[in-house]
């Protein structure tokens, strides 16, 4: 995207925000591949990457200083050299469901850090992450603007008791750190927005699931 196009969506009221890969590295994105150290990868007990096939990816080292710099590095120019709002960052919810439980509070410290850091250099810039929920209510809801929620689906919601636990939760964390809650629906468009609206949470449906790669209008 050029400067022009932004600034063309920016004067018709869009925020516009920079997608940035938090916990995973893509080997497709070889600029920032090749930066990366040994200390920046995840390991298992076995000394194994974490790789993730589907997105040719490897789960990284979040408590890795190198990292964190790297992350910070990547949104100065990937968003704010830009001129974006902000930044979106992906794979947060990673932390908790990939990383073992004794390891995720340096995980969520060294997320906070590249956080603060960033709110610090640019006190106007949005943050929004994607998923970690636990991360949220323990680290990251004092330094995030919202928090978004795929997979929003009306049928699956109401038959599960974990859903509805985290709907009160983020009902909560909105309500006491001003976090707005974005909730992306792939089915039952109009049984899932009631629901949204019901908890006051931003909406929006897409059919294709958790790809975005096509314009389509409101």
């Amino acid at each position: 995207m050029n400067k022009a196009a932004i600034k063309k969506m920016q004067k018709q009221g869009t925020l516009v925000f920079g997608y940035v890969n938090a916990m995973e590295v893509d080997r497709w994105n070889k600029a920032f591949y090749k930066k990366m150290q040994k200390e920046d990868f995840y390991y298992d007990k076995a000394k194994k990457k974490k790789y993730f096939k589907e997105w040719d990816s490897y789960l990284v080292n979040m408590t890795s200083k190198h990292y964190q710099e790297l992350l910070i590095k990547e949104v100065q120019q990937q968003v704010i050299k830009k001129g974006l709002d902000g930044v979106f960052f992906d794979t947060v919810g990673n932390i908790d469901d990939f990383v073992p439980s004794k390891q995720q509070k340096a995980y969520r410290a060294g997320m906070v850090n590249v956080l603060k850091t960033l709110k610090k250099q640019q006190p106007k810039l949005l943050i929004g992450q994607n998923w970690g929920f636990d991360t949220l209510e323990k680290a990251t809801a004092p330094y995030v603007d919202f928090i978004m929620w795929e997979d929003f689906n009306y049928t699956e919601l109401q038959q599960d008791d974990w859903a509805q636990q985290q709907i009160k939760r983020l009902e909560r964390i909105r309500q006491k750190e001003h976090v707005e809650v974005f909730v992306v629906s792939f089915k039952d468009k109009q049984k899932s927005e009631k629901l949204a609206k019901k908890h006051h949470f931003k909406f929006m449906y897409n059919p294709k699931g958790s790809y975005y790669n096509e314009w389509f209008d409101k």
